[in-house]
């Protein structure tokens, strides 16, 4: 078996996940670099949940440089932001993540992710979830 050695900043996301792109290494059933985006974990916590899930949408769709509260709610996942079926899988696990810090018990139903097309969607139906909580 080969080793090899990948050279890149901590804070080098998009690097990495370039690098990965020539090697078809799975964890769980997913591509790892789908993988190491799903559980990225980023101190966001002291900022408003609308912030966090336009966050968690810009890196799914490899933006790590741009400002979450410059995301236009307009914005389609699928058609704008190039959304496949593995990116909707990792944008429901942690939008799930997101709403379980506010309850536990708290689930991202398919259908749900069904009914949004828009960045806004997403950011309205993860604030009715968690609107209950506060």
């Amino acid at each position: 078996m080969n080793n090899y050695k990948i050279y890149v900043s901590a804070t080098s996301y998009k690097k990495l996940n370039k690098k990965l792109q020539k090697y078809n290494i799975k964890l769980g059933g997913l591509d790892i670099r789908h993988f190491l985006i799903a559980n990225s974990v980023i101190d966001d916590a002291g900022h408003l949940p609308f912030i966090r899930a336009k966050r968690i949408i810009l890196h799914i769709a490899g933006d790590f440089d741009s400002s979450p509260s410059d995301l236009d709610d307009d914005l389609e996942l699928r058609t704008q932001l190039s959304f496949g079926h593995f990116e909707f899988l990792l944008l429901r696990r942690r939008l799930e993540q997101l709403v379980k810090e506010y309850d536990y018990s708290s689930r991202i139903m398919a259908l749900e992710m069904m009914h949004c097309r828009t960045v806004g969607d997403y950011v309205e139906m993860i604030n009715a979830k968690i609107a209950k909580f506060e």
